[in-house]
C-alpha cells in the first residue's frame, strides 16, 4: 500500500490538497517523510483487512505501533477481554498509593468497551471460585449476563 501527498499543492485520492493539509508518505508500511512540527499531536489508529485477535496473557506486551496491523498481516490486535482482565488484575494487586489510578484506568477500559460493543449494557468480572479457577468477563446484554467466550 502506498499513500502519499504533501503540504504543497497536489492531489490525494482524487481531491485537490489545500496549502494547510499535510499527509505522511508511506512505502511498505514505513513513514518515508513526516513533517513532525505539523503532525506532533496527530494520532492514527489503523487496522488492516487481515487483522486477527491476539490471545493475550498478563505478561504480554503489545505492539505500540498504532498502524502496524494496517501494513502487516502478522500483527495481532489487542484482545479486549484480556485488556480488561489485565486492568482488573492491576486494581486488585495495586498498593494503596496507586489503587485509585488503576481503578480509574479499569473504569475507562470498561466504559470504552461498553460504548464500543453493540447491545452491551454493563461488564463485570466473575470472581474466581473452587470450580472456576480463571476469572471470566461477563457482558450484560438485553438477554442477560453472557460470558465473554460466548460473545466474542
Amino acid at each position: 500500500m502506498t499513500a502519499s501527498a504533501s503540504s504543497q499543492q497536489g492531489v490525494f485520492d482524487g481531491k485537490p490538497l489545500t496549502g494547510n493539509q499535510t499527509t505522511v508518505n508511506f512505502l511498505n508500511g514505513i513513514a518515508t517523510s513526516l513533517p513532525f512540527k505539523e503532525l506532533i499531536n496527530f494520532i492514527v489508529y489503523a487496522y488492516g483487512a487481515s487483522r486477527r485477535m491476539g490471545s493475550g496473557s498478563l505478561e504480554e506486551t503489545y505492539n505500540l505501533d498504532r498502524a502496524a496491523s494496517l501494513f502487516s498481516e502478522h500483527v495481532s490486535l489487542i484482545n479486549a477481554v484480556e485488556w480488561l482482565l489485565q486492568a482488573d488484575y492491576a486494581v486488585k494487586s495495586a498498593d494503596a498509593e496507586n489503587r485509585a489510578y488503576f481503578e480509574n484506568r479499569y473504569e475507562k477500559v470498561k466504559n470504552m468497551l461498553i460504548d464500543l460493543l453493540p447491545d452491551i449494557e454493563n461488564i463485570r468480572t466473575k470472581p474466581i471460585t473452587k470450580t472456576q479457577s480463571k476469572p471470566i468477563i461477563e457482558f450484560k446484554t438485553p438477554y442477560g449476563w453472557v460470558s465473554s467466550h460466548r460473545y466474542t
